[in-house]
């Protein structure tokens, strides 16, 4: 239902039953992505009550076709034999010349389904929109939803993470190829963002929370919200938003970038996580690291020449 899985950012399968594949079933849509060298066409897919959602790009494909404009849609497939259902346009999405195997790594975070309803973003900078997965007629778009970046979905709770600055055109994320044709290097802005909860079926505001937001880092279960603000982990109660308890700050030298994003998870009452890709902790965080493994090399370098006589003399043992 989720890009990982489920609202808790834990990506392992909870299949009980498995065997190799032993054939192909069935193929839809084009055979080749649009382009080797920007991101792939297909940046987001679902699936839910033997249907399968997904966010394509259907422009023109072919030799010097890969800087003609991007045709975004928003389209459901049978799970069991492939049959296209429904395609929906999208007004405008990401910009379809950034680098390959550069992100941006919100974007699969933007399609969630419940089986009933599939909720996306039909605009970059728009709405949440909810659509009937059945029939792709438009059921509702959620006020108050404008710059939504991700989307969560826990039973009946619909879970978001909204930037404001996506409504004055004035936001630092990385929606726009620079630097060339390659943008993995971009940050992630950092600015402060909204956590909002709303009543799935009726778009009835919960609660809201204003945080900075690390990108995929917020998740969800049944009891609590936690995501990582840039310095620590935090945990808000689920049912109303106020904060449940937060870890000690860690500083660090750079901000997360496009290509490379911290992961969050929580399992069981347990949250994990990782920094990703150059999410470095302070200097003077890494002058202690380096202190404690010179230490420890000591002791073992120690303990080498301690057994050192030992093996010299088992070496120089007359034989028997």
């Amino acid at each position: 239902t989720h890009f990982m899985q489920d609202s808790t950012g834990n990506g392992v399968a909870q299949d009980t039953v498995v065997s190799p594949p032993k054939y192909l079933k069935w193929t839809g849509g084009s055979t080749w992505s649009r382009s080797h060298s920007h991101m792939g066409n297909m940046p987001g897919l679902v699936a839910a009550k033997g249907r399968i959602f997904a966010i394509l790009d259907e422009g023109f494909i072919g030799k010097d076709q890969s800087h003609a404009p991007a045709d975004w849609s928003l389209i459901a497939r049978d799970a069991y034999n492939g049959i296209l259902l429904w395609s929906k346009p999208i007004k405008t999405f990401h910009d379809a010349l950034w680098g390959k195997k550069s992100g941006p790594i919100q974007l699969p975070e933007r399609l969630v389904t419940d089986g009933d309803r599939v909720y996306a973003t039909l605009d970059i900078e728009g709405p949440l929109s909810a659509v009937d997965a059945a029939t792709g007629e438009l059921i509702m778009d959620y006020e108050g939803t404008n710059g939504t970046e991700e989307i969560l979905f826990n039973d009946g709770v619909l879970v978001l993470l909204r930037n404001p600055l996506r409504e004055t055109g004035k936001h630092d994320e990385p929606i726009r190829a620079v630097k060339g044709r390659f943008g993995g290097g971009s940050p992630h802005g950092e600015n402060e963002k909204e956590i909002v909860a709303l009543n799935a079926q009726t778009g009835r505001i919960l609660w809201k929370h204003k945080s900075v937001v690390l990108a995929t880092t917020l998740v969800a279960d049944g009891k609590r919200v936690c995501f990582h603000d840039g310095t620590k982990i935090v945990c808000l109660d689920r049912a109303n938003g106020k904060l449940k308890w937060n870890t000690a700050p860690v500083e660090r030298t750079r901000v997360a970038l496009a290509k490379s994003p911290p992961e969050l998870l929580v399992h069981r009452g347990v949250v994990l996580f990782v920094g990703g890709l150059r999410f470095d902790q302070s200097a003077q965080a890494r002058a202690q690291k380096k202190k404690k493994d010179e230490e420890q090399g000591k002791r073992k370098n120690k303990g080498r020449e301690d057994q050192t006589p030992q093996r010299e003399e088992l070496k120089s043992a007359p034989k028997r």
